[in-house]
């Protein structure tokens, strides 16, 4: 990726998906906080810089947790909002055609506001169940 040029669409989608990583993970380690009900101070505040310092072992015994959880369910689906095409010529695997271009930026646009209103959703409610065990 480093050397090509990249659209702004790309870049937009790439930083979505990072500031959905990011929160996602910060919502995560502030339910596990919530679920345990911790004592940490971090909990409260998911956008300190010290929250990332204060809940690595927290977030390993989480991750551990979540990877026995899985090892007993089925795996879930996964959704691609990029479809990839099995052809024979390598080149054209990975290249979308041009009628289904529109849909696709439709689809990302699409994607990125569900994903930010689901955070939003869970954030609220971890907030609110803060409020009500006083965390």
């Amino acid at each position: 990726m480093f050397g090509q040029n990249v659209d702004t669409q790309d870049l937009k989608i790439l930083k979505c998906v990072h500031d959905y990583k990011t929160m996602s993970k910060k919502l995560k380690i502030r339910a596990f906080g919530q679920f345990h009900q911790c004592q940490y101070n971090c909990v409260k505040d998911i956008n300190s810089k010290t929250v990332e310092t204060c809940f690595k072992q927290c977030e390993l015994e989480l991750d551990n947790y979540f990877e026995e959880k899985k090892k007993r369910k089925i795996e879930n689906k996964v959704f691609y909002a990029l479809p990839i095409y099995n052809n024979s010529d390598p080149s054209k695997q990975y290249l979308i055609p041009q009628e289904q271009q529109g849909d696709y930026q439709k689809k990302t646009i699409q994607f990125e506001i569900e994903s930010q209103r689901k955070l939003n959703e869970l954030k609220n409610i971890l907030d609110e169940r803060g409020k009500i065990y006083k965390l």
